[in-house]
């Protein structure tokens, strides 16, 4: 009995002694219509001195699952029971266009390269009753009201008014024409515009020699990086980046004719900077090498060069 008693406080007190850390995930709801948008947070807990790695790609399970949206993750912070602890909230737009019950699977996070995972949901996807025996009413035709006195007035006006105003651009028009022209000059050729790659590798040596990092600025030196890539892909590529999110790059970069290893490189890349931009993550040393080096890579690979063109 003794020895039953103790091997209960043991398991206890490792029990008590495990830090805390959780994966959850909280859906809005879990019955939606076809192609209806629902909002999934995904909360992750962990102790303030942790080591916290959000999912750099997010592919949730099953295929009928789709993400619209990834919207801008928040982090706060509070004590349970003498600890403390950091709860980051990101949070997903997601539907689905296929009926029947789906369930849904986020990939794990890691706390001190641990892995954590939440438990999946459920949710219901009901298709859209259509009646075919319905019939479409006819459009109403438009009600025709009688001008009143006021209103004969001001359209008078509105014509005076157009009227006088082509008179002075008339005017204004042949006192420009009647000006003696002045003597042709020669055009200028226009200057050569400098190709994507080399501005992009300018950018990143400039971000090479700079001190973010040694001053703990991991989220100013996130923003130049994700910024030098996204703006060589618009240049080089006509991508719409700037102003997409990293979910869509993926989308658009579908139809670039270049490598997967490539893509999957930039989009890795893409993730941790958006963990520093906005869930306050700091990347670890080799995080930040592996962005760095991704994008150089990536434009290095994908440069225009005279040999590509012919």
């Amino acid at each position: 009995m003794r020895k039953v008693v103790l091997h209960i406080v043991f398991l206890l007190l490792i029990a008590f002694s495990l830090p805390g850390q959780n994966l959850t995930l909280k859906p809005d709801g879990h019955e939606i219509k076809l192609g209806e948008q629902i909002k999934v947070c995904v909360i992750l807990t962990a102790p303030d001195s942790a080591h916290v790695k959000m999912p750099v790609s997010i592919d949730i399970k099953p295929d009928e699952i789709t993400i619209v949206e990834e919207l801008e993750a928040d982090t706060s912070y509070f004590n349970d029971v003498g600890e403390k602890l950091i709860e980051i909230n990101q949070k997903y737009i997601i539907t689905a266009f296929d009926t029947g019950v789906h369930e849904v699977i986020f990939p794990p996070s890691f706390v001190n390269d641990k892995e954590v995972r939440a438990e999946s949901f459920f949710i219901a996807v009901e298709g859209v009753e259509v009646d075919p025996e319905a019939d479409f009413a006819d459009a109403k035709p438009p009600v025709e009201f009688p001008y009143t006195f006021k209103e004969i007035l001001w359209i008078i006006g509105k014509y005076l008014l157009v009227a006088w105003a082509v008179l002075v651009l008339a005017a204004v028009l042949v006192y420009l024409l009647g000006k003696d022209k002045k003597p042709e000059t020669e055009e200028l050729p226009d200057k050569p515009a400098v190709p994507a790659h080399i501005g992009a590798l300018e950018a990143i040596a400039q971000l090479e020699k700079s001190d973010f990092l040694e001053k703990g600025k991991h989220k100013k030196y996130h923003i130049k990086l994700s910024e030098i890539s996204r703006r060589y892909l618009e240049e080089r590529f006509d991508v719409t980046a700037l102003e997409s999110t990293t979910n869509e790059i993926k989308t658009h970069l579908q139809t670039v004719d270049i490598s997967a290893e490539l893509k999957e490189q930039l989009i890795r890349s893409l993730s941790i900077s958006d963990l520093a931009k906005f869930a306050k993550v700091i990347p670890s040393q080799s995080e930040n090498e592996f962005a760095l080096k991704a994008v150089k890579g990536f434009i290095e690979q994908t440069k225009k060069t005279e040999e590509r063109e012919e």
